[in-house]
């Protein structure tokens, strides 16, 4: 077959298209020189483009209205039992934790549950309030003390791929519920006293990513949204999942004194949640696809969620 030169429209579309790929993985990569935060100054309201003008918007209010009862199978998750060396610093903006790809042949992946594609796991953060309202998503309007993020990439594309292509990321959200446990942050907990202030970082040996998981992990919520921070990329699949894990006060402590500069501690690092514009979430029930055998709605396994959530956050307020 020759070669049949590009029309000058066709060619158009082509630069086009290779520019939004290559604004959008600038948005992620070095996401706003404006030095953006969590203060009156540089917080959620004051971040520029998608940020404020996006149509799918990270986190959200999980109310029942807007919630569907969804068939889906059940979530793989593998190498998650597995352990390696990770680093956890501070970034300014949060505790993250990398190091996953040098795991090699136990690198950390998720795929099933209605997700298209499989995904390796980049790397995880915090987010956290000076309060007991620092989960960055609510359900029915209430939220949780904080809030665990582990971000995965589509595993057939480069991390700037990823960033530009919907559905190229997909993070789990993890509730943290203040109570007596120690185990599920204990690794991470035990090495803030390392970050606490911005660029710091360590190693952590060891590290199995089991324990931050919900006991169970079969219910969650899904739907289509952003990254919660600068560029506020909207290529995101949200899995958030119904349970909590445990954070003791001491842990939950000792994330507070983490600080955003050399003087001043970061008092929140929490984005406001964001107007749905038409979307609908999915809600899959530890029973999952046999769930409509005996005959139960989205809307009472949901009434029991909200039920369930209540619970905890008055624990989490009794204890805090």
């Amino acid at each position: 077959m020759s070669w049949v030169p590009p029309t000058h429209m066709s060619y158009l579309i082509y630069k086009a298209e290779c520019l939004f790929v290559c604004l959008s993985t600038i948005m992620y990569l070095y996401p706003f020189p404006h030095h953006w935060g969590y203060s009156e100054e540089n917080g959620p309201d004051t971040w520029p483009e998608t940020c404020l003008e996006g149509i799918r918007q990270s986190p959200i209010d999980i109310r029942a209205s807007d919630v569907d009862f969804a068939y889906l199978d059940k979530m793989i998750f593998t190498n998650y039992d597995k352990t390696g060396p990770v680093s956890i610093r501070n970034n300014g903006h949060s505790v993250t934790v990398e190091g996953f790809e040098d795991w090699n042949e136990n690198e950390p992946y998720i795929e099933g549950g209605g997700l298209k594609y499989r995904y390796r796991l980049a790397k995880f953060h915090f987010h956290w309030s000076q309060n007991a309202f620092g989960s960055e998503h609510a359900i029915g309007g209430l939220r949780y003390p904080g809030e665990l993020h582990l971000v995965h990439f589509r595993d057939d594309l480069t991390e700037s791929q990823a960033a530009a292509t919907l559905g190229g990321i997909a993070v789990l959200g993890v509730f943290l519920l203040v109570g007596n446990d120690t185990t599920p942050t204990a690794a991470v907990s035990s090495a803030l006293n390392d970050v606490i202030y911005p660029g710091n970082s360590t190693t952590i040996e060891n590290f199995c990513l089991q324990s931050l998981l919900p006991e169970n992990i079969d219910s969650f919520f899904r739907y289509d949204g952003s990254l919660t921070t600068p560029g506020c990329n909207e290529v995101v699949t949200w899995t958030v999942f119904a349970e909590p894990i445990t954070i003791a006060p001491l842990q939950m402590k000792e994330f507070q004194e983490v600080h955003s500069d050399e003087e001043t501690r970061l008092e929140t690092n929490c984005r406001p949640v964001q107007p749905l514009n038409g979307r609908r979430i999915l809600f899959r029930t530890s029973k999952g696809e046999d769930e409509h055998d005996n005959g139960r709605s989205a809307s009472g396994a949901f009434s029991i969620s909200v039920v369930t959530t209540l619970m905890y956050i008055s624990l989490a307020r009794a204890l805090s």
